[in-house]
Formats: C-alpha cells, sequence, structure tokens
C-alpha cells in the first residue's frame, strides 16, 4: 500500500497519490484508478453470464461470511461498473444467533454515498457455522440467494476471487473431495431460482484487498475457516500462484469433469456426492432466513 510505495509514488495514470501497485501488470494505482480497473474486470465477468446482469436490474453482492471486505470491495466496484445502467446494487450482512460480519459504520456510509443499499441477513442455523473455506463458501451462496429472493433482486454477486477459487481447488483435492471444485469455477451456479456469480474471477485477492484498504472498508468475519492448501499455494509460482493465469486452464476442465460425475445440491448449487444436500449444507442447515434494512 502506501508505505510501500513511499509518500512520493504517483499513479502512473492520473499523477495522483498512488496507494497500490499491481504486481501482474506492473501499474501503479491511486484508490480511484484501482477503483476503476477493479471495476473494468467485474464488468468484463458480468458479460460472460449474458442477459444474467443488464441494465435496471437489482443484483444483491453477499459479504461473505469468511471475508466481508471483499464483499465490500465487490458492492463498490459493481456500482462503479454499472453506474451508467441503472443498476440497483444491494449488499447483504450475515448475522446469527451470538455471532455475525460486522462492519464499522463509515464503511457503511463509503458504500451508501456510492449507491449500495445495505441489508441485514439474519440467519437461524442448526448445525452452526463452517470451518472450512468450501463449506463458507457454499454457505454464501445458499443464504445469499434466499436473501435475493426477499429483496427482490434478480442475481446474486459472491466476491470469489481467483486467490480464492485456486485455493478452494486445492482443498477439495487435498481433502478427497472432488465435488468442491465447483468452487474453484467462474461458471454461475443456480440458487433458490437464481444465478450465483463470482464477479470477482478475473481479480486476484490481494488486488480486491487492496481496494478495500484504499477506499477504508474495514470489516469482521463470522468465521475463520482453515485452508488445507494454503501452504503448497505459495510455494509455487514464486508464491504468487493468483497471478500465474495459466492455473485456470487446468482447474475448469476438472470442474468440468466433476460437473458431468456429480449431482448439483438443491440449497447451494454446488456439486455433491449424492442426492440431495451436500455434506456442506448438512452440516450447516439453514433453517431461516430473514433480511431488514441496516
Amino acid at each position: 500500500m502506501t508505505d510501500a510505495l513511499g509518500d512520493a509514488a504517483k499513479c502512473s495514470v492520473c499523477g495522483r497519490a498512488a496507494v497500490y501497485k499491481r504486481t501482474y501488470s506492473g501499474e501503479i494505482l491511486c484508490e480511484r484508478c484501482l477503483l476503476r480497473a477493479l471495476a473494468r474486470s467485474v464488468k468484463r465477468q458480468a458479460s460472460r453470464y449474458g442477459r444474467t446482469f443488464r441494465a435496471r436490474m437489482s443484483v444483491l453482492v453477499a459479504a461473505s461470511l469468511h471475508s466481508p471486505h471483499l464483499g465490500a470491495a465487490l458492492a463498490l466496484a459493481l456500482s462503479r461498473a454499472t453506474a451508467n445502467l441503472g443498476v440497483a446494487v444491494n449488499m447483504a450482512i450475515p448475522q446469527g444467533d451470538g455471532w455475525g460480519v460486522e462492519f464499522d459504520p463509515e464503511s457503511l456510509e463509503t458504500l451508501r454515498a456510492r449507491g449500495v443499499r445495505i441489508w441485514r441477513a439474519h440467519l437461524r442455523l442448526e448445525g452452526g457455522l463452517p470451518s472450512t473455506l468450501v463449506g463458507c463458501m457454499r454457505l454464501d451462496r445458499a443464504w445469499s440467494a434466499r436473501a435475493a429472493r426477499l429483496i427482490g433482486a434478480h442475481a446474486v454477486a459472491v466476491p470469489v476471487t481467483r486467490t480464492l477459487a485456486i485455493l478452494a481447488a486445492l482443498d477439495s483435492l487435498l481433502a478427497g473431495e472432488p465435488w468442491g471444485l465447483s468452487e474453484a469455477s467462474q461458471e454461475a451456479s443456480s440458487v433458490s431460482g437464481l444465478a450465483v456469480a463470482p464477479l470477482f474471477y478475473g481479480v486476484e485477492g490481494e488486488a480486491a484487498a487492496a481496494l478495500a484498504g484504499a477506499w477504508r472498508l474495514h470489516a469482521w468475519p463470522a468465521c475463520r475457516p482453515s485452508t488445507l492448501g494454503k501452504r503448497a499455494f505459495y510455494s509455487i509460482a514464486r508464491g504468487r500462484p493468483e497471478l500465474e493465469f495459466s492455473v485456470h486452464k487446468t482447474v475448469e476442465p476438472l470442474a468440468a469433469s466433476a460437473r458431468r460425475r456429480y449431482g448439483v445440491c438443491p440449497q447451494c448449487g454446488g456439486l455433491t456426492p449424492g442426492g440431495g444436500l451436500c455434506p456442506h449444507c448438512r452440516r450447516s442447515r439453514i433453517v431461516c432466513v430473514g433480511v431488514e434494512p441496516a
């Protein structure tokens, strides 16, 4: 961020004070140009899904259970990407009995000032919060799709970055659960009749986190999942595997192969080894979801 670049570092696009150097492109960016760059990535990713994301629609962004700052960054980038399209951008913050994602008030005011409507989603889980990354990602899809239905949104965006996708793939394979590879795919899932898409899939996790930091979007997660593949992940590609774009040439065919072998969980839209709910949804057991304005 700013300290690493030095106080005199200037944005290579506009000349303002820089906050971030994007490693794979070499760009040195101020907070505004960083937002524009990630908004372009979000817009390109949304174009993959045809008319799923279109003008004058309503989209719900999930403030992730495990990485809520990335959800806030995605809501900010999506608001910028659709500023001239009449898209209503919403962000839902999950909470339950004795737990919840928390944002500082200034962060929420920043999002509201950019046109994002904030909601609180009240979850009742009989099985409790998941302890794994894939479990958290699946629960995010399940609760956010239900919340989107309640507020009348047409689609859901989850803040799955390229980094999280690769970690999910490694975790699934190391755990001997290849049906978890659906979390590593950029294909949209169908949950509760709505499309749920990873609109940050074209963005490395470091850049998404930098956007949250630059715009002071501070949040505290509800769960901190274990990741089996984290050590292996950072031991390859010179410690920066999220910048290795060719990884997805391997991950996507693996995910496509898994889709041919396994069924689809009706609650989260992920792959499951048998009929009915996947093992993660059976453990969490969502009983109900309620939504209210924050």
